[in-house]
């Protein structure tokens, strides 16, 4: 379920670059920027966000989340509740996972509209 929730807020925050680029992005392909330049682009954008992400999501984890469980659970079960690098890692994964599915995905709605459209939102 969390990783939907990301993949939707990667999404969404994708959405939102191509919005704000749309005719920096018209101009890339109208010039000849095909499909993996464009990825290229969003993977940048999805890179800047998910990075950050990860890094916070892993310093609130160590310092308040965790903590703030086993204090909660300590009356019924001692609990160490800390991440280890593999948990890191895996969590690392599985964001870089979302991170390319959600570039894949806005990628290919972007490819399939017209350059002109975007091109034409320039001019105005």
């Amino acid at each position: 379920m969390n990783a939907l929730v990301c993949l939707v807020a990667l999404m969404q925050a994708l959405g939102l670059v191509v919005r704000e680029r749309r005719a920096a992005l018209g101009v890339l392909r109208a010039t000849g920027a095909g499909g993996p330049a464009l990825r290229r682009v969003l993977a940048g954008a999805a890179l800047a966000v998910a990075l950050p992400a990860l890094v916070l999501g892993a310093v609130l984890e160590r310092l308040v989340l965790g903590p703030l469980v086993a204090r909660l659970a300590a009356d019924y079960a001692p609990l160490e509740l800390t991440a280890g690098p593999g948990q890191l890692a895996a969590v690392a994964v599985g964001l870089a996972v979302i991170a390319v599915g959600a570039v894949a995905w806005v990628a290919a709605r972007l490819e399939r509209e017209p350059v002109v459209a975007a091109l034409a939102e320039d001019a105005e």
